[in-house]
């Protein structure tokens, strides 16, 4: 055949869409290819000069992206993904991969969030595991797919079930064991939507928000631990059996226990993934899940706060990441330097009269009290010279930000100090300039304009983000049957408040419109973890009323956006929705006609007013 089709002979059969088809995880050389291709796309750049704000989105977004196809697919060996890792921090800190440079901090500082006091870098590790349980997560939901139906027949189940079951054999394939092994390590994650309540084991399984119940008793725990959640409901139907539920579990369990909605129709209990709003595990949820695990068996940064507003502020990318700098010691300065074994003059270049640290050059220098003075925040030094410079930040900008809002002008006013005193000093280092407070505040001036003119662009911009989404219709999130205007809407709305002891009140309303006339209209308190659950259930209730009402063609009214984009693209969504979701899909097909269209607030005022009357003092009339 070979000699008739004049095809070449190999010994391997190659790649495909640049993955290689014969890995078996015994070697780490076939995957040499990723860390050539991340080199010499580095390499590619090393003459662009570009800040470390720069840097980190092309990290982030191309080179994290070069690998991509590779990634989702095999769980790469822990020595490629490090050497990868280390490529991407050296580019970080130097800008190429031909010297090492200098690496001021840990790498596992800077793959922390932002709002943990890292700089979000890209870890590959992390990333390789994400990929792997969307991968595996798509496969699960997706029986029809050939990969799903060929892993059931060989594997008895899919890469989640045999992840989630602990049931990975050394024999399965390197394609299939990886996938298996990122599910099981993302254990926690994964949850179960009650069907029959059949698979759902009380004690071990994640059924209830974000946590396992926590039982009231000892004997309780022995009792209820290894059985279905079906057994907590009333023998023969499908409803809680609310003493049974309180005298097992502890008062926020029990809570949490009686809000899930049983649904009528029994199905299966379905697996779901907890960590994002629509139930998919997409790989961003599933790495940030990841770093999440690593935060809390590790030292977490207590003062995330400042690091989240400082984010968060309309400044400069590279200001922001001057700040985190300056706040974790990582700027070349000349103390930091002979710490690291380099030889050069301890002195401060501004004044000459002590070492340069950032506590002396950012504050206590001679020349950047005379510029805080000057400047237009007025500050005097001589009170706070006790506190380091990190505190000193910190405090003032909590201070700042209390006082006058997320972006404060003084907030703002002296981080362009900080960053100008920084300038300065490196023109006096590299350029030979002489120093000159004046000519400091010359570069605040300057700043200012600039990041003036940023924000000016940047409202710009909002406004035609704001215009776009006004021209765009109301979306409309499900349609069931054939329309046919017969001028009958439902309003509903929920209302949804949580009290300082930890328990939360809840309810719902609905109003029935005919021709600009109520037909019907109720409301009352419900059982509800959060406010996206009120608003599924007043969905839920209101189409059940209008069916009372013997209405046949109805369209729904709703100012849940989240419940509407999720309606609207089939998706679960969290696991305290999911089966109410169902059941209103399920439900809205009982009428000829009836589509559910997300509005403004105004438009369900009436359904509004009633569920918060019903919130506030109980049922409604």
């Amino acid at each position: 055949m070979r000699r008739a089709l004049g095809t070449p002979s190999t010994e391997k059969l190659g790649t495909y869409l640049g993955c290689n088809v014969e890995v078996d995880g015994r070697s780490s050389q076939v995957f040499n290819s990723l860390i050539e291709k991340v080199q010499n796309k580095v390499n590619s750049w090393k003459n662009v000069t570009l800040s470390q704000a720069g840097r980190l989105l092309l990290v982030n977004g191309i080179l994290a992206a070069l690998c991509t196809n590779i990634l989702s697919v095999f769980l790469v060996p822990k020595q490629v993904k490090k050497k990868i890792d280390s490529l991407l921090c050296r580019y970080w800190w130097k800008g190429n991969c031909d010297t090492k440079g200098i690496c001021w901090r840990k790498r596992k500082l800077l793959e922390k969030p932002k709002n943990q006091g890292g700089v979000g870098l890209r870890s590959i590790e992390n990333f390789n595991k994400a990929l792997l349980v969307k991968q595996a997560h798509r496969i699960h939901n997706n029986g029809q797919l050939l990969i799903a139906k060929i892993y059931k027949a060989k594997y008895k189940g899919s890469p989640v079930d045999c992840g989630l079951e602990d049931r990975i054999s050394s024999t399965s394939s390197w394609g299939f064991r990886g996938l298996a092994k990122c599910v099981r390590d993302c254990k926690e994650g994964f949850g179960k939507i009650i069907g029959s309540g059949d698979s759902i084991i009380i004690g071990e399984d994640n059924w209830l928000l974000d946590r396992k119940p926590i039982f009231k008793t000892q004997e309780s725990l022995t009792s209820l631990k290894t059985r279905p959640v079906r057994d907590l409901f009333i023998t023969g139907s499908r409803v809680w059996n609310n003493r049974l539920v309180w005298e097992s579990f502890s008062t926020e369990s029990a809570r949490a226990i009686l809000s899930m909605h049983i649904p009528t129709n029994i199905g299966e209990d379905r697996r779901t993934w907890m960590r994002s709003e629509s139930g998919e595990a997409t790989a961003k949820s599933v790495y940030d899940y990841i770093q999440g695990l690593k935060a809390e068996h590790g030292s977490v940064d207590q003062t995330h706060s400042f690091w989240k507003h400082l984010w968060g502020m309309q400044i400069l990318p590279k200001w922001k990441v001057f700040l985190w700098k300056v706040c974790n010691r990582a700027l070349a300065l000349n103390i930091n330097l002979c710490k690291r074994g380099i030889q050069v003059e301890r002195r401060c270049h501004l004044c000459g009269m002590a070492d340069e640290d950032e506590r002396h050059l950012f504050r206590d220098c001679m020349i950047a009290k005379h510029v805080w003075r000057a400047g237009d925040l007025g500050l005097v030094l001589e009170e706070v010279e006790s506190l380091d410079i990190q505190t000193w930040i910190k405090n003032y900008f909590h201070y700042l930000w209390k006082e006058e809002g997320p972006n404060s002008p003084r907030a703002i006013c002296m981080v362009i100090t900080l960053w100008s005193i920084w300038l300065h000093r490196n023109a006096v280092v590299f350029k030979s300039n002489t120093t000159n407070p004046a000519s400091i505040m010359g570069i605040i001036h300057q700043m200012k304009k600039d990041n003036d003119l940023g924000s000016n662009i940047r409202c710009e911009l909002a406004k035609l983000a704001r215009a776009k989404k006004q021209d765009h219709p109301n979306p409309v999130a499900l349609i069931k049957g054939v329309f046919n205007y017969t001028g009958t809407r439902l309003m509903v709305d929920g209302a949804w408040k949580k009290k300082k002891n930890g328990d939360s009140v809840a309810a719902i309303g609905w109003v029935i419109n005919h021709d600009q006339n109520v037909i019907a209209k109720g409301g009352g308190r419900i059982r509800a973890v959060s406010g996206l659950q009120a608003e599924g259930y007043a969905i839920l209730r209101g189409l059940k009323e209008a069916n009372k009402c013997g209405c046949r063609q109805i369209t729904t009214l709703s100012d849940s956006r989240t419940i509407c984009k999720l309606l609207q693209e089939g998706k679960d969504g969290p696991i305290e929705i999911a089966s109410i979701l169902s059941e209103i899909i399920a439900f809205a097909g009982s009428f000829d006609f009836c589509s559910i269209v997300n509005v403004s607030r105004d438009r369900v005022r009436p359904a509004h007013d009633l569920a918060y009357i019903a919130r506030k003092h109980g049922m409604v009339d």
